[in-house]
């Protein structure tokens, strides 16, 4: 875990840090949504730079009575997707359309499949790829294939794990308390989104979520604003970068307080109250009058 070591190397000179982690993001899909409508969001959300985006969309919590249609859908597309590199070309100079360019590595590849294989052991369906992929003439790029996986257990181990890749996790609910539920329990509560039919009931459904961002009926247009605060709460991490909240997470706050109206008035203290106190009774009485008007003032 990096986290811990930024925050204990920060701890030395009590450096203020604003940590912006993982993400587990859920995309809850509301009963009798249109699935053609939103299908291509759907792609782009979990298929972008071939999923190594800390904002992707890694868990689709959909209603079970729409699982199977969205499965359909979802594999329909996911098959056609072609891998590669725009940047090369065949002797003949011919550049093929990409959809999906080389991950940054395969360094976790073997952790990929063993986490799709156990999925699979435990009752979900992997219904297309799952296992790295070699190019027919790029051996060296680390490609793993666009992956959908249906009949998820939001218990199992490929459903609380970040994947940071091309995986594609269907997880069906019942009712929507239950998708709630289940987009909350997880460690990671960076972004996630709420689609249905009406707005205001996904509004409702992503005030109930436990993360720092949310698009309605939409994927990651948070980010595209940077006039909005970016964060995310839980294992995701603290404190937020961009906005007002961002700018003034980078400044240190001092405090000057000056007379309104130096040529007219000065803060003095009162007779009652100047050392060497006088009286105990009158300063007591004092004391206990200012506070009381010092309450009034702040209620």
């Amino acid at each position: 875990m990096v986290q811990p070591k930024v925050m204990t190397a920060a701890a030395v000179n009590l450096t203020p840090v604003v940590l912006e982690l993982g993400g587990k993001d859920p995309a809850i899909i509301l009963p009798n949504t249109d699935l053609e409508r939103w299908a291509s969001t759907w792609m782009r959300g979990a298929f972008g730079a071939s999923g190594q985006n800390c904002v992707g969309i890694e868990r689709f919590i959909i209603h079970r009575s729409q699982h199977d249609e969205f499965i359909n859908l979802m594999a329909a597309r996911i098959r056609k997707l072609r891998l590669g590199s725009v940047l090369s070309s065949s002797e003949e100079g011919f550049v093929s359309v990409v959809d999906g360019g080389s991950m940054i590595s395969d360094a976790r590849f073997a952790e990929l499949e063993r986490l799709v294989k156990a999925a699979e052991h435990d009752g979900a369906q992997v219904v297309t790829g799952g296992e790295r992929w070699t190019h027919a003439y790029l051996e060296e790029g680390a490609y793993f294939p666009p992956t959908l996986i249906g009949h998820v257990n939001e218990n199992m181990e490929i459903a609380q794990t970040e994947v940071f890749a091309p995986i594609m996790l269907v997880i069906p609910y019942d009712d929507v308390q239950e998708a709630v539920a289940i987009a909350n329990g997880s460690r990671y509560g960076l972004g996630a989104s709420v689609f249905g039919r009406s707005q205001s009931e996904a509004v409702i459904v992503a005030h109930q979520l436990e993360c720092g961002m949310v698009s309605i009926n939409d994927f990651g247009v948070f980010y595209l604003n940077q006039d909005l605060p970016f964060g995310g709460v839980k294992g995701s991490g603290f404190g937020r970068f961009a906005g007002p909240e961002g700018l003034r997470g980078l400044c240190n706050t001092k405090v000057l307080v000056t007379d309104r109206w130096p040529w007219l008035v000065q803060t003095k203290i009162p007779a009652a109250l100047d050392y060497p106190i006088r009286s105990l009774v009158t300063s007591w009485y004092v004391k206990c009058s200012l506070a009381c008007l010092e309450m009034q003032t702040c209620f």
